[in-house]
């Protein structure tokens, strides 16, 4: 099902937006190559939500992900690029992350987070996610 969905909401992409969806697969790969594929989705997720909101929402998502000292830099084995003829069924996992988090987006939700060898470094409530998780994520403000 989601390789249909993969294939479906790929063909559905034309021109930059395409490509705004491919750098968030990277991101999420530099992100965390390592996590569970449900947070792999919330981090997808949380990039989604930030652009929409200002001062991002002008930028787009594209603008987004390169902002300095915002997210991981893809590189190497992180880089389309260099792995979609050799691990193509790893980019398709981490593209259908985008897809997922595109799909089951809320508009509340966290909008922030790091990696929990940082310990709790905001002051932002903090959204319960499994104790296996490799980041703690973050919400913009208090719950409605």
């Amino acid at each position: 099902m989601i390789a249909t969905l993969l294939q479906l909401w790929l063909a559905s992409l034309i021109g930059s937006a395409a490509q705004s969806y491919v750098q968030l697969a990277e991101v999420v790969c530099a992100e965390c190559s390592i996590c569970a594929a449900d947070e792999q989705v919330e981090i997808a997720r949380v990039a989604l939500r930030r652009a929409r909101q200002a001062p991002w929402a002008k930028q787009g998502l594209s603008g987004l992900l390169r902002a300095p000292a915002q997210w991981a830099t893809p590189s190497g084995h992180c880089l389309v690029r260099s792995e979609l003829r050799t691990e193509p069924r790893r980019w398709r996992n981490y593209l259908a992350a985008v897809v997922l988090a595109r799909r089951e987006l809320a508009t509340h939700g966290p909008v922030f987070f790091h990696t929990r060898r940082l310990g709790r470094i905001w002051t932002f409530p903090e959204q319960p996610v499994p104790r296996s998780w490799h980041h703690r994520f973050f919400l913009a403000e208090a719950r409605p």
